[in-house]
């Protein structure tokens, strides 16, 4: 799978995403567990919480008392129990200010959504959450200051008046969309630049600077960052859109975060640490005005276009891995110094890097031959330097994949993730279905009662798998860890023949970020009518694993990234991906390729394929068993054909000549299920 280019998309008011970080003992806004009564019309006063009052005076919504704040999951229907006791008061558009006095900890879902009039709100310094789309649609409100806690998902999407926001050095994290469509948005302004630095964002549009561009800090624009000392990591989306024109990042930083420093295009210099280890996805992507930039010797990884489309004179990679796309687009790159101990260049990593014409790489011919190297790198398809002598290339890698199943008329391939004793635990290549894991339920989030659950082990098992299949698939004790990060449980422990993997498994059985990006199958996509899913060839895909709130559970994002605050339950653009253990017991099996079960895969081999495919052809049995018919499709494209055999023809080809030195497997890991 080779993903395209995506332009950003931000999410709807349904997805609920924010940043993993410990939040101060506040389980109980997390859930909606409070007791209302529908809306009375006439009321001007009266309770939003336990321990929580609302009163109108005027023009003029001011909460009093102290502690949380009621949700409101029915906010557009007054005759619901949980809609917002001042309903009435937004369908008049008569609140104009809102006061939020000191001792008010958190403010409710929806809850002040669509006032049109809005055009102060107050917050306190006791403020210590501000819930899902709460200020979703006040079109009039051009200013706030928020000195503490946390912004939550879409808090204040569709704001489209808002120019100011003022960030206090307590606010800890602002979750996906939380400004999203705020388009007047002009300044952004703090004053602790360390703690601007440690704030956790959720995801696109969470971060004001998106829009905004100019950041101040004590009263100045910030221009030439210089990243405090005491920080360990550059925050994902920390800077992303920002104005500044250059970046000083001091030691002790280990790694710079996804879209952390995106279309910064007014950048010119950049200095990064030795003991820099990471630089995540699209780090410095579109920063077309970068031309100072060195990449430490410490660096073992390069995300996902981490710097595509930017300026950047030269690449100098010691170790590790280049992600697809790293390079992508700079076009005045004139060298690339490739180290002997880089275990892979992604495809197209250097791929429209026009001016290159110089690379080096430290190693020997040898090794580059043995290194994972993906399509359309032109610029190493010719000359290459070679300044080593080494026999062994660092590069490693075996990914065994299988069919298994027919789903929507279409052969199901599955990735071998780990093999032990007598079974493997396998997981769809590709994403097969977007679903919601609650369908209407925002009040769920643990596996054992979700409706990906239902249908995977009924109507999926049921059709998908026959009954041979079904033999070998373990019914297997699914246990789901407890989120300590929002102190959501995990729920019962399941009995499941198929299941969703846990955050601590993708953990576990994928190396990177860049393996666990996955692409929706076209059966998928055909069902998907949302514009940025149909204009990405990557998807979110759902962990079973909980997340921040009652209603929403973890996912993997769009570049590989596990987002363990999560999304609503509800959503409907996240993909599922089926796991499942199965006994390799259950039958004996072929080395693929290897149809004559001796010790190599050769012309042997190819020719019982050639004389099978022909045997097809003129309507006649091939002569293979069902096990040498499972072995002889390599491709796993579902036939035995021509094209298998000239697979395993180059392959005994290359590793007679000592071309290549892997297995069969290895083989077509490379040549074949990286280009698919």
């Amino acid at each position: 799978m080779i993903p395209k280019f995506r332009k950003l998309i931000g999410m709807t008011a349904a997805v609920s995403v924010f940043c993993a970080l410990t939040l101060p003992n506040l389980p109980e806004f997390m859930h909606f567990s409070s007791i209302m009564a529908a809306v009375d019309q006439t009321a001007s006063e009266g309770t939003c919480g336990e321990n929580l009052y609302w009163k109108v005076i005027g023009d003029t919504l001011t909460i009093s008392g102290t502690g949380n704040m009621d949700n409101y999951l029915y906010c557009d229907t007054p005759s619901a129990d949980e809609c917002a006791p001042w309903y009435y008061y937004i369908k008049s558009d008569s609140i104009k200010n809102i006061i939020l006095e000191e001792g008010v900890t958190s403010i409710g879902f929806r809850a002040f959504a669509n006032m049109k009039k809005l055009t102060s709100v107050s917050f306190p310094s006791t403020m210590q959450a501000i819930g899902f789309a709460a200020f979703d649609g006040c079109t009039a409100l051009k200013e706030i200051e928020i000195k503490s806690g946390w912004i939550g998902e879409s808090a204040f999407i569709n704001c489209t008046a808002l120019e100011k926001v003022t960030i206090g050095g307590n606010v800890t994290d602002m979750g996906i969309s939380a400004f999203e469509n705020c388009i007047s948005l002009q300044s952004v302004w703090i004053e602790d630049l360390a703690a601007w630095c440690r704030i956790r964002f959720g995801g696109i549009h969470a971060n004001p600077l998106e829009y905004a561009g100019h950041l101040y800090l004590n009263q100045a624009e910030l221009k030439d960052l210089v990243i405090p000392e005491g920080i360990s990591e550059i925050q994902d989306f920390a800077f992303i859109h920002a104005r500044l024109n250059s970046v000083g990042i001091p030691a002790g930083v280990t790694k710079i975060g996804e879209y952390a420093f995106s279309l910064c295009t007014e950048i010119q210099r950049v200095s990064l640490p030795e003991g820099l280890s990471r630089i995540e996805a699209r780090a410095f992507e579109g920063n077309i005005s970068l031309t100072e930039i060195r990449i430490p010797d410490s660096v073992s990884y390069i995300g996902y276009r981490a710097f595509c489309a930017a300026a950047i004179p030269e690449a100098d990679v010691a170790q590790g891995k280049i992600c697809d796309y790293a390079f992508e687009g700079c076009g005045l790159m004139t060298s690339a110094v490739i180290g002997e101990q880089v275990t892979h260049i992604g495809a197209y990593a250097f791929h429209g890097c026009a001016a290159l014409g110089n690379a080096v790489y430290y190693g020997s011919e040898l090794q580059w031959n043995q290194m994972e190297i993906g399509i359309e790198n032109s610029p190493f398809s010719s000359q290459v330097q070679f300044l080593g002598t080494g026999t062994e290339s660092a590069s490693h890698r075996v990914t065994e994949r299988l069919i298994m199943g027919l789903y929507q008329d279409e052969p199901l391939k599955w990735r071998v993730l780990y093999a032990e004793d007598s079974r493997k635990l396998v997981i769809t290549e590709k994403a097969i279905a977007f679903m919601r894991m609650y369908p209407v339920d925002m009040r769920s989030n643990q596996w054992a009662g979700s409706a990906v659950r239902q249908w995977l082990n009924h109507d999926f098992y049921d059709s998908v798998f026959t009954e041979e299949e079904k033999i070998k698939i373990q019914r297997t004790a699914v246990s789901t860890q407890d989120n300590e990060l929002y102190l959501t449980s995990g729920g019962t422990v399941t009995k499941d023949d198929l299941f969703l993997l846990s955050a601590e498994e993708v953990m576990q059985y994928f190396p990177d970020e860049e393996a666990r990006m996955t692409e929706a199958s076209a059966a998928a996509l055909a069902e998907q009518s949302d514009p940025g899913i149909l204009n990405s060839e990557t998807c979110y895909w759902w962990l079973r694993s909980t997340g921040m709130f009652s209603y929403s559970c973890m996912f993997v994002d769009y570049n590989g990234y596990i987002r363990r605050d999560g999304a609503a339950a509800a959503n409907y653009i996240f993909a599922v991906r089926p796991a499942m253990w199965i006994d390799t017991s259950a039958s004996e099996k072929l080395e693929l390729g290897n149809l004559n079960d001796d010790d190599a895969v050769n012309a042997q081999d190819a020719a019982a394929v050639l004389e099978a495919s022909a045997s097809r052809g003129t309507g006649s049995p091939s002569g293979l068993n069902a096990l040498q018919e499972e072995a002889a499709d390599v491709n796993a494209d579902g036939s035995c054909n021509s094209i298998d055999a000239a697979l395993i023809l180059q392959y005994s080809s290359e590793f007679g000549t000592g071309k290549f030195k892997g297995s069969f497997t290895d083989f077509l890991n490379e040549r074949v299920f990286k280009i698919l």
